[in-house]
């Protein structure tokens, strides 16, 4: 017995050290155990079995064999995945490293002014510029990763609050007030018999049919209530408005929906108050109803704010004609909020934020669609693929069919290439031999090299040269690729689109130049008005 206890005591040590990393097998193997103990205590019991121990000890040792290397196994292979964001900093250490070791064969390349001149000098100063690209590619995506990190804490805030908000929400929802019928009886009475007398009308026939019309707001029906709101909507007579306000106080979800729509139909903008106030109904039907309304009525930048909150709706439906609506209206500052509806949960919503996208011309949004490309639906992914070709304006390649491994390696490949693309499209900076020849023969002319070649024999004076050499053709590239930049990105001709294709810091970077003063609390939308001014 105290044997048996020693194993379980180890066993279950074993099992707690290795919670995290198959704790289930190694409890496997302790029950392995203790059952091959109990079967040889019962053993001993019952003689006629005892002859098939041996046996049945084998299978169990073989057992146990079997799990202590799945144990082992299972260890061996636990590996800690390292970020995205690690790996790039990993890559671009070690083309930096690449670029030192350039350098310094440009230094020893470049001994005199005729070897710089070589093919061997310009291939190795042409692989810098290549590294440095990507140096600069890969550094670009770690700003994207954090950028993406900071949007999904964001996410995840905002998610608390809106179900905080929401919560609140539907609190208060379900404290509607109290309807007194007889008071919104005289009060739409009151204002049907103002209607009639004061209203415009191009005949007495018109005067008459919109009062029998608004006679049936009355009816104890509500169909009949529900198809009279709709008559007045098609009789297009803002004498009707008044009356339809009031209609909108009996609290029916059905009822409320035909008003909005004859008020919308109507096209009075009194109206949009009303349905500023009606977009926290408990019915999604009047809510989404609301907000055509206030599309078809509204202006301003109110208009555009309730457009790109209305992404939040608990409603799918509501979030994709939200969508849909800013599309129409062009509301470019809606694109993070549009982004990030990428991640909805509902197809629908998602396909119409990719559509909007692509017809808002952001191309800051064509990463965040390139990944809906792994979408379940391949529907969405069709979609996507058309709607890139529209925004990036190229005639992307993919097979939408993909899966697994091959699908994951074709979006990264798809993002690389725009990347690079991107990185492409901006004006290369090229280092002219003449300037290297100039940075190489003020190194000769200098006292320190002059003293260096007269002792060539000494290897520190050859080390110093290089490094020499090499600091001066690094400070060359940089002057040059300044100047390039500052040519470039200070040019005042610069149109929106041009500016709209740069990132956001070189736009921060470029308004710096001119003494704006901006930080990325600003919109890119903003950074662009600022530095058009």
């Amino acid at each position: 017995m105290q044997e048996e206890g020693q194993r379980k005591g180890f066993m279950g040590g074993i099992a707690r050290a290795l919670n995290y990393t198959g704790s289930f097998i190694v409890s496997a193997y302790d029950v392995s155990a203790d059952f091959t103990i109990a079967v040889y205590n019962q053993l001993k019991k019952t003689p006629e079995l005892l002859k098939m121990t041996p046996e049945l000890m084998k299978k169990t040792m073989e057992l146990a064999s079997k799990t202590n290397d799945l144990v082992a196994g299972g260890i061996s292979k636990i590996k800690f995945k390292q970020d995205e964001s690690g790996e790039l900093e990993n890559k671009i250490a070690v083309y930096e490293e690449k670029i030192k070791d350039l350098f310094y064969e440009i230094g020893q390349e470049g001994a005199t002014a005729e070897k710089l001149e070589s093919e061997k000098a310009k291939k190795l100063i042409s692989d810098v510029k290549e590294y440095e690209k990507e140096i600069q590619r890969l550094k670009g995506r770690i700003t994207e990763l954090d950028e993406i990190k900071k949007i999904e804490q964001l996410k995840k805030k905002e998610k608390k609050d809106e179900e905080k908000k929401s919560s609140e929400s539907k609190l208060t929802k379900k404290k509607l007030k109290h309807v007194d019928t007889h008071v919104v009886n005289t009060n739409i009475k009151s204002k049907t018999d103002k209607a009639i007398k004061h209203g415009e009308f191009d005949t007495d026939s018109d005067r008459a049919i919109f009062s029998k019309i608004a006679a049936d707001l009355l009816d104890s029906d509500m169909e009949i209530k529900i198809l009279a709101a709709a008559e007045l909507g098609k009789m297009s007579n803002k004498a009707a408005v008044p009356i339809l306000l009031e209609v909108v106080n009996y609290n029916n979800p059905f009822l409320t929906t035909e008003v909005v729509n004859s008020l919308t139909n109507i096209g009075d903008t009194q109206a949009t108050e009303l349905f500023v106030d009606l977009l926290t109904d408990p019915a999604y039907r009047v809510r989404l109803s609301s907000l055509r309304g206030l599309y078809k009525l509204g202006e301003g930048q109110q208009i555009n704010q309730i457009l790109t909150d209305s992404l939040k709706d608990e409603h799918p439906e509501i979030r994709r004609m939200a969508a849909t609506y800013i599309g129409w209206k062009d509301i470019t500052d809606a694109v993070p909020s549009l982004v990030q509806s990428l991640n909805d949960k509902d197809p629908k919503v998602r396909k119409a934020a990719v559509i909007t996208l692509s017809s808002l011309k952001n191309k800051t949004a064509v990463l965040p669609m390139m990944r809906l490309l792994g979408d379940d639906s391949v529907e969405i992914r069709e979609k996507t693929l058309e709607s890139l070709n529209i925004l990036t304006g190229e005639s992307i390649t993919f097979d939408t069919q993909l899966s697994g491994k091959d699908l994951a390696k074709a979006i990264e490949d798809l993002k690389d290439w725009w990347q690079k693309e991107k990185l492409g499209k901006i004006e290369s900076l090229d280092l002219p031999v003449e300037d290297v020849l100039e940075v190489q023969e003020y190194v000769e002319d200098s006292p320190q090299t002059q003293a260096q070649v007269q002792e060539p024999a000494e290897a520190s004076a050859t080390t110093e040269t290089h490094e020499s050499i090499t600091e001066a053709v690094l400070e060359a590239i940089a002057d040059t690729e300044e100047t390039a930049a500052t040519e470039t990105k200070d040019d005042s001709t610069l149109s929106v689109l041009q500016l709209s294709n740069l990132t956001k810091s070189e736009i921060i970077a470029m308004c710096n130049q001119r003494g704006i003063e901006c930080d990325d609390t600003f919109t890119k939308t903003e950074l662009i008005e600022l530095y058009l001014k």
